[in-house]
């Protein structure tokens, strides 16, 4: 059963389904499980359910003997780190992996990557180029090459040769399609487009991948109803994808659906912040949207990066001028013009500099003549945010009518009179420009919001709240405008019934408003109803029907509540919804398996197997079930359909090992292995093949395998470290010197490698071995092991005060190592401390049988 949970939790983590793994993992009992065995799946479970800080504080620091369990944690925070856009230290942590194991493909992938983030293009495809004739036909290093070109100027053409080489090997792969078709779609080759996405179709028909691409295309060629009926199909299925969210607000946009153009963009850039795209299209929809302040938050890390971007100053600085905030709008325009003196906001940038300079006359002439020759109105904008900072609001007003001129549709320069009007005091003046505003645009808040703002200053709470509701009334299917009410009646002091009301009326307006769901679920949780919460996830669903996010949320609630049966229930419609999706499958299990039925598990993942057997997580889990149940047959079958349908991959042939050596038939886990060896000499085949020859007493053919795979992979540390301790194992320490030697050329800071040696060299009687365990003590000084082997061979060599110092320290970092207790008595008889001897061997003896080394301990008692 622990064994199982454990399959369990890491097929989930392979799957993506973090949440999963982690309740799997923390049904473990404690301390059944190594930590170096525990310790990187919690972290990588974490990783997938988005914990990036929290798996940073909690394994930052920690470090492992083993160097396959310290490199998958190093790989877990190197994630956690890029995600967090800490790219130095998760290139560290990368390379940190690396170093314990130099043929991780992730990591050396995650490497490339993070060298790309940091400038370093050039380098990184170099990498990946050296990776890819390591692993020619691995689709992961084609499309990583692929993506890398792409990030080069003029670089599309090669990234497309090495997405058609990937698609080439597995032309149903929708991770190429993927990678093809954005190229195609934005540099307009529509013709090209059309016809990889006939062939998408074909592979995947139902596929939200597919129908993003329908989206997308329609999007192209203006067909903005169809591409909307496409992308709601998409958002029924995925609905944390930034890519999609972000195109289905921009064709919300171009229908003028300013509202859910704000919500799918938020949410892409919440889901992606590094993404400058969605962050100016957040921008453009916020300030169309009229809210000014939330123009500024979403552009504020593109503002802060070393040469923003034009549109992202400009829009900026239309902000700062919607809010008044002209100084603001100065800063961003005058370096922009110094940085691009021929763009438009340059010159508006003089004529401000001239007024910071005491030239106020100069630089407002320099903007009327900019703002009187241009048709941007970047000169206008600039000239209304000098003059309403100098507070000269009639001539604000003025320029605002010059503004008028070249948005005569726009809404903005009614607001801004309205705005200026305000501060004049002439509230009927300043009401009308804002009714003007909305003339224009009649679900323009932000002018709502200049007339609620006319009510409060006159103390009318009461007409402010009309006004609200008069415009949801005339415009009930704004999520936005119910907020707004919602908001002014919570700072009323509205009862909880009234704000549920309100939300109740903004999802009937718009069902598939999230923020609205969001904020219903936020209040049901501060009140500590569970039921209430799940009674919304309910009314969600209804909304949007068969939404996999929403059966997943609501599985686990009824499993929270105890309700096995239920969750398992919602699990099965999701599967009868999708029944390709893999993870559902894994998730149904996994509630079977905590249910403590024995039987159905296996049934719902053979099943998962048969509509995803393209999933090599589910096919893993199901070979392991297929052997626990004696099955060894079916899970040999299973392998053997993972290598049929991933013929590039070496996971079938690992499964058919793994089952085979598990059987102790070490002479067909030895065949199957060399298949998959043969595909990808990665360190874990390499070990698992050459130990399963020297189990079948094919010891020749095991040498001769070293060879070849040391000249196949002559930076394989992981192997080399193999290789030595297992000859450290045997006592064969020459040979164990040779290979630690080896590790260490390849890399020098492995401080367990060094100790090691230092140990061998010492067994054999060689020199060397005291200047190997300082190397290994500089390396980590707080390790105890290490200091215990120093401060053996620093007594060996006369050192012993030294020795016994350094065995203190030891003994501090480690207080209970009963093995280091005796090697301390040990100096401390050398140094002829007999009664500080005889104490800490009489701690040992009171061990008894818990310390193997009793006989020992009573020679040397004895002998004092």
């Amino acid at each position: 059963m622990i064994e199982a949970r454990v399959l369990l939790a890491t097929a989930l983590v392979e799957l993506g389904d973090g949440t999963g793994a982690w309740i799997e993992l923390e049904k473990l009992p404690e301390g059944q499980i190594p930590r170096e065995r525990l310790a990187p799946l919690q972290a990588r479970a974490m990783v997938a359910k988005g914990e990036m800080r929290q798996v940073i504080e909690r394994f930052g620091s920690a470090q492992f003997s083993d160097p396959q369990a310290a490199a998958s944690l190093e790989v877990s925070l190197a994630r956690a780190y890029f995600a967090l856009g800490d790219v130095a230290k998760g290139l560290t942590a990368t390379r940190k992996a690396l170093g314990h194991e130099p043929q991780r493909l992730e990591a050396r992938l995650l490497e490339a990557r993070a060298m790309a983030a940091t400038n370093e293009v050039d380098t990184a495809v170099s990498r990946a180029q050296a990776i890819l004739n390591e692993h020619p036909k691995n689709l992961k290093v084609l499309l990583l090459l692929g993506d890398l070109e792409a990030i080069r100027p003029q670089g599309s053409q090669a990234a497309m040769a090495h997405y058609l080489a990937a698609q080439a090997i597995a032309p149903t792969d929708l991770e190429s399609f993927s990678r093809i078709l954005p190229i195609q779609l934005k540099e307009r080759q529509l013709d090209k487009a059309k016809l990889q996405l006939e062939a998408m179709r074909k592979a995947a028909p139902t596929h939200p991948n597919t129908q993003y691409y329908v989206a997308w295309l329609a999007f192209e060629n203006k067909e903005y109803e169809a591409a909307a009926l496409a992308i709601e199909q998409v958002l029924k299925q995925v609905f944390d994808s930034a890519d999609v969210h972000q195109l289905a607000g921009l064709i919300d946009l171009q229908r003028k659906r300013h509202t859910r153009a704000t919500d799918h963009l938020r949410r892409a850039v919440n889901l992606s912040p590094q993404n400058q795209a969605a962050r100016l299209s957040l921008a453009q929809a916020l300030l169309q949207s009229g809210d000014a302040s939330g123009t500024l938050n979403a552009l504020q890390p593109l503002i802060n990066q070393q040469q923003p971007a034009a549109q992202a100053r400009l829009l900026a600085a239309q902000a700062h001028t919607q809010l008044g905030q002209g100084a603001q709008a100065e800063r961003i325009l005058l370096a922009l013009k110094a940085q691009e003196p021929d763009f438009a906001a340059g010159r508006v940038a003089l004529g401000i500099t001239l007024a910071q300079n005491s030239k106020t006359a100069q630089g407002l002439e320099e903007l009327r003549r900019l703002a009187a020759a241009e048709n941007d109105p970047q000169g206008d904008m600039a000239l209304i945010g000098l003059l309403n900072r100098l507070d000269r609001l009639e001539e604000a007003i003025q320029a605002v009518d010059a503004l008028e001129k070249k948005l005569s549709k726009d809404p903005l320069p009614q607001l801004l009179r309205g705005q200026f009007l305000t501060r004049k005091g002439d509230s009927a003046a300043a009401t009308q420009a804002f009714s003007k505003a909305l003339e224009r645009e009649s679900a323009y808040l932000p002018a709502v919001h200049g007339l609620v703002n006319l009510d409060l200053l006159a103390k009318k709470p009461a007409d402010a709240q009309a006004r609200l509701e008069k415009f949801t009334r005339e415009h009930p299917k704004s999520a936005a405008a119910w907020f707004s009410l919602l908001q002014v009646r919570q700072s009323q002091g509205a009862k909880i019934d009234e704000q549920k009301q309100l939300l109740n009326k903004a999802l009937s307006a718009e069902p598939q408003h999230l923020p609205a769901h969001l904020e219903l679920t936020k209040i049901l949780r501060e009140q500590k109803d569970n039921a209430g919460a799940m009674a919304a996830v309910k009314t969600a669903l209804s909304r949007l029907p068969e939404q996999p996010q929403l059966l997943e949320h609501l599985a686990l609630l009824h499993e929270d509540a105890g309700d096995f049966n239920q969750a398992a229930a919602v699990l099965n419609q999701w599967i009868g919804a999708f029944p390709k999706d893999a993870k559902a499958y894994a998730l149904l299990a996994g509630i079977q398996l905590r249910q403590g039925d024995k039987t159905a598990p296996l049934a719902t993942l053979r099943k998962g197997f048969e509509t995803s057997p393209e999933s090599i997580p589910i096919a893993k889990l199901l070979v392991s079930s297929e052997i626990t149940a004696g099955n060894r047959e079916r899970a040999r079958t299973v392998a053997q359909a993972v290598q049929r349908r991933h013929p590039a991959s070496p996971e079938g042939h690992l499964l058919e090992g793994d089952i085979a050596f598990q059987a102790k038939d070490y002479t067909k886990a030895a065949a199957a292995y060399r298949k998959g060896w043969e595909i990808d000499a990665g360190a874990g085949m390499a070990v698992r093949l050459h130990r399963s020859l020297l189990l079948a007493k094919r010891g020749v053919e095991a040498t001769t395998f070293e060879a070849t795979h040391q000249a196949r992979a002559p930076g394989d540390l992981y192997f080399q470290l193999y290789l030595a301790d297992l000859a450290f194992a045997e006592r064969r320490w020459d040979v164990a010197e040779t290979h630690y030697r080896r590790a260490l050329a390849i890399d020098p800071k492995r401080a367990g490698a060094q100790n090691n040696l230092a140990l061998a060299l010492d067994q054999a009687g060689k020199a060397g071995a005291l200047a190997a365990a300082e190397a290994a003590a500089s390396l980590e000084p707080e390790r105890a092991e290490i200091l215990d082997t120093l401060a053996t061979l620093l007594a060996k060599e006369g050192q012993i005060e030294r020795a016994i110092k350094t065995q203190e320290k030891a003994l501090r970092l480690a207080p209970g190592a009963a093995p280091h207790q005796l090697t301390h008595a040990k100096l401390l008889i050398q140094a002829k401390r007999g009664a500080e001897a005889r104490a800490v061997l009489q701690q040992l003896a009171g061990l008894g049988a818990r310390f193997p080394h009793q006989d020992e301990v009573a020679r040397l008692l004895r002998n004092l």
